[in-house]
Parts: structure tokens; C-alpha cells; sequence
């Protein structure tokens, strides 16, 4: 007899609280570093790194608090879903099992169907033309009037194979594909993976850098530019 799942569930707060001090820091922050209109000269910019480095240490402040409070938060979802997903795991094996034995059938009565649709479509195409045939020498032999329009009665010739159906289950068509033949695929279709480009650039950067210090435009990887550029990282204070 099966019984109920109990996921406990950590004590979670029932609202959080941006502390006032810290939103009135802030806007000190955004309000002097408004102030701050251009940098040109070094005292300017040591005064917009400081006030960056403020910026910095406020926001990462509140970001510690936002994941402090996240965290049961996340845990808590994360013991749901595992809960969830080990209680559906052996319905979810069930339907793929059952899956393998239906859609291989499905798939060749549609096929069956679709041929006998196309020989029923044969017979009739043929049925009228023999109707059109016998008229045209009825009218040499002048048995028929030429004249008169003659309208050749299709044939009734019922299915005898259908797609299988079911009540609870709807039929959707997706197309699948298969990777041949990747020289041959169209351009359009090949794209760069900025990880493998990341990773390369990491693992050689002290050569990378030695290059580009030497001459700025020089190639590195065809297809590709590479540039020194300056970032400044606040280290907070």
C-alpha cells in the first residue's frame, strides 16, 4: 500500500527587508558620482575609480544579503524537484516503454494508409478514364450525343487500412534530423562557440598578449580579431 511523501521543508521567511540605511548609502553614492562629468586628469580619476569602488562594495554588500536569503529559498525548490522527479521516475520509464511499442506502429499504419490512399486515388483516376475512353467511341459511333456534356461518376472505393488513434492521445508531427555530412552543411548553419574561443584565449594569453603588445593588428586566429583592451576593476574599500 503506498503512502504519502513528506518533503520537509526548511523555515523560510515570510518577507525580507531592504534595511533603509543601505538605500539612503546609496543614493550618496549615485548622487556624488553624478557629479562626476568628465575624467582628465589623474586626480579626476582617482575621484571616479573611488567613487566606483564605493559603487562596487555597496552593491556587492547587498548581493551577500541577497543570496543569504536566497539560499533556503533554493534548497528548498531543489528538495521539491528531487522529490518530485524520483516519485514520477518509474510513470516516466512506463510511458517511454509503452511509447517504443506505439509509435512504430502509428508510424506504419500512417505509411499503409498513405499507400493505399494514393492506390485509391490510382483506381479512381483510372475508373474515369475508362468512363471517358467508352464515351468517346460512343460518340464516333455515334451513339452519344458530343455535345452533351458527359461527367464521368467517380468510383466509390472505401479505405481499408486507417492511421490508428485513440482517444487520449493526439497525434503531432515532428521533424527530426540527422547530421551527415558536417563539411557539406551550409554556412548559415555553422556557429562559432565563444567557450572554445574563451578557453583558448585563457590558456594562451601571455602569447596572445606578447603579439598584440608588438603589433596591434596582428592575426591570431583566422577569422578572428583579437584586441587589448583596458578594464578597471574596483577592489572596494
Amino acid at each position: 500500500m503506498s503512502t504519502a511523501l513528506v518533503v520537509k521543508l526548511p523555515a523560510l521567511a515570510g518577507e525580507v527587508e531592504i534595511a533603509a540605511d543601505w538605500r539612503a548609502r546609496r543614493d550618496e553614492i549615485v548622487s556624488a558620482a553624478a557629479a562626476i562629468q568628465k575624467v582628465e586628469s589623474q586626480r579626476e580619476f582617482e575621484l571616479a575609480e573611488d567613487m566606483a569602488a564605493q559603487a562596487t562594495k555597496h552593491s556587492n554588500a547587498l548581493e551577500k544579503v541577497r543570496k543569504s536569503l536566497s539560499d533556503p529559498f533554493r534548497r528548498a525548490a531543489e528538495k521539491i524537484k528531487a522529490a518530485s522527479d524520483q516519485e514520477r521516475a518509474p510513470l516516466e520509464t512506463t510511458k517511454s516503454a509503452l511509447r517504443r511499442m506505439t509509435e512504430p506502429y502509428a508510424q506504419e499504419q500512417r505509411r499503409r494508409a498513405a499507400e493505399e490512399a494514393r492506390r485509391i486515388e490510382a483506381e479512381k483516376q483510372a475508373e474515369i478514364e475508362k468512363q471517358l475512353a467508352a464515351r468517346e467511341v460512343e460518340e464516333e459511333l455515334g451513339l452519344a450525343d458530343a455535345q452533351e456534356v458527359f461527367e464521368p461518376v467517380e468510383p466509390d472505393i472505401p479505405a481499408t487500412i486507417m492511421p490508428a488513434v485513440a482517444d487520449t492521445t493526439a497525434s503531432v508531427d515532428r521533424i527530426e534530423w540527422d547530421l551527415v555530412n558536417l563539411d557539406a552543411v551550409p554556412r548559415m548553419f555553422l556557429m562559432l562557440d565563444p567557450r572554445k574561443v574563451n578557453d583558448w584565449r585563457t590558456r594562451y594569453k601571455e602569447d596572445i598578449t606578447a603579439k598584440l603588445e608588438g603589433d596591434p593588428a596582428a592575426e591570431i586566429l583566422p577569422g578572428i580579431r583579437f584586441r587589448l583592451e583596458l578594464r578597471l576593476r574596483s577592489r572596494g574599500r
